[in-house]
């Protein structure tokens, strides 16, 4: 045990020798005064000789589709391959596809705010009256009309003397039996309401909204309103929202040698 532990520090020995030669004989320049992949040789003479180590991967960040498909055309090396990844959370160009992948354009995704809200509904849970109108009225702005917005704010709930709930539109006043029958500026209150949803921020151009068709669920009783989305709505959205923008960047990108995908890469 003795002899391997000697052995050990012989070798650790002679590694911090190699370390510290290596650091008399490659110089690093002032931060600043040169790029980072520069470095400098040091001769036995003591003269210096500039050398250029490995530079390091291009890694581009940009924030609008029509910057990203002006870099997928400027960026990569004459005659290399390049391949374009639309994901859920980025879109990323790959300059070098098939060399090692290294150097890349991205542009992140940022989910809009109705779209995130409407994701995270189900944590919502039930909302009375005014939290409902204000939850479309502000964290749903520009995807709910002004008009359903009003039918919602117009409704009044009651208690009558047997203690069944009911709401009056107006002077009317039904009770829960016929709750769906009644009408209020001439419109029956909705089951369901379809919402025009951006699902990312705007990327270019006019805004991309799509239709996500929502259930209304009235708890007369309790005077509440939950708001839930129909199943697969919001997973069609981002699907359609992804294939636009591959589109997009395939028509931009007409005549190059670059494969658009939906995907990760």
């Amino acid at each position: 045990m003795q002899v391997l532990a000697e052995m050990i520090d012989k070798i650790r020995e002679i590694a911090v020798r190699e370390n510290e030669t290596l650091a008399k004989r490659f110089i690093k320049p002032p931060e600043g005064t040169e790029p980072p992949y520069i470095y400098f040789d040091k001769n036995v003479d003591g003269s210096l000789e500039r050398r250029e180590g490995d530079p390091g991967p291009r890694v581009y960040t940009v924030y609008r589709v029509k910057d990203f498909i002006a870099g997928m055309k400027h960026f990569p090396v004459e005659g290399s391959a390049t391949a374009v990844f639309v994901g859920h959370s980025r879109i990323s160009g790959l300059l070098d596809e098939p060399g090692q992948s290294r150097d890349r354009i991205t542009l992140p995704l940022t989910v809009s705010g109705p779209f995130g809200a409407l994701t995270n509904v189900a944590n919502q849970g039930a909302m009375e009256q005014d939290d409902f109108i204000d939850f479309l009225r502000i964290k749903l702005a520009g995807c709910v009309d002004r008009d359903t917005i009003q039918l919602f704010r117009q409704l009044k709930f009651t208690n009558n003397s047997s203690g069944d709930a009911s709401y009056e539109t107006g002077k009317q006043q039904i009770s829960k039996s016929v709750l769906r029958e009644i009408a209020a500026n001439g419109r029956d209150i909705p089951e369901e309401i379809t919402l025009r949803v951006m699902v990312y921020e705007e990327l270019w151009g006019d805004s991309l909204l799509w239709p996500v068709t929502c259930a209304v669920v009235i708890d007369f009783n309790a005077g509440e309103f939950s708001l839930i989305p129909l199943a697969g709505q919001l997973n069609k959205a981002r699907i359609m929202t992804l294939e636009n923008i591959a589109d997009t960047i395939a028509a931009g990108l007409a005549g190059e040698t670059t494969i658009v995908v939906c995907g990760e890469p």
